[in-house]
């Protein structure tokens, strides 16, 4: 499991314990139908909405800009989960900026193994969910190309040669994908491969025999 993948489900375990709700992962910011930016996580608490930043490592000057106006943008308020504070100047502009900071390791403290291994394995579970989308039957014969270029590569180039796509083209495939509901977002290569993997290995499991 990546280092990132690992701290977002951290990080869903420290928001469950903090009383909120994961609402959506990996949103997207859009302005005038271009990203401009991409939040790891919609969480709710009572009546608010709150833009989730995850850091695997510290949190620097620039991550504690970045959330407060990604959460700007969106209309949400600022949140930061992460292992600490690069230096003093990230700290103190979190506090001036309002963006709320949750240290991963800070909660060690009082959470059992019990607790942190039941937190995890349903974290894993509703991973494994969202990346398998629902319409794994209505798979074109172009979309289990591109997925067996995926499941079978070490990178995204390796991908896009397998495919016999441009890096480009396979981008636009992948988002076209997405917006059909066969793909959902996730962050980083391995973690895209091991979505293709499975969504083949449900596909191959829902064929009749």
């Amino acid at each position: 499991m990546g280092r990132g993948l690992w701290s977002e489900l951290l990080a869903e375990l420290v928001l469950e314990l903090e009383g909120f709700e994961v609402v959506k992962r990996q949103e997207k910011i859009l302005r005038g139908g271009e990203e401009v930016g991409e939040v790891d996580i919609i969480a709710r608490k009572g009546n608010d909405l709150f833009a989730v930043e995850v850091k695997s490592g510290k949190i620097s000057v620039g991550d504690v800009r970045q959330a407060y106006t990604n959460s700007v943008l969106l209309g949400f308020k600022p949140l930061l989960i992460a292992r600490g504070f690069s230096d003093k100047a990230a700290e103190e502009l979190a506090k001036e900026l309002g963006v709320e900071v949750f240290l991963l390791p800070e909660y060690f403290h009082f959470v059992s193994m019990e607790e942190l291994t039941a937190a995890i394995e349903q974290a894993v579970v509703r991973v494994l969910d969202q990346l398998v989308p629902a319409q794994v039957e209505a798979l074109s014969s172009e979309d289990i190309l591109v997925l067996e270029a995926l499941a079978l590569s070490s990178d995204f180039s390796e991908a896009a040669r397998r495919a016999n796509f441009s890096e480009a083209d396979l981008g636009k495939r992948l988002d076209e994908m997405r917006r059909r509901g066969v793909l959902t977002r996730v962050t980083g290569f391995a973690a895209l491969r091991l979505q293709a993997k499975l969504i083949l290995l449900a596909r191959r499991a829902l064929k009749p025999t």
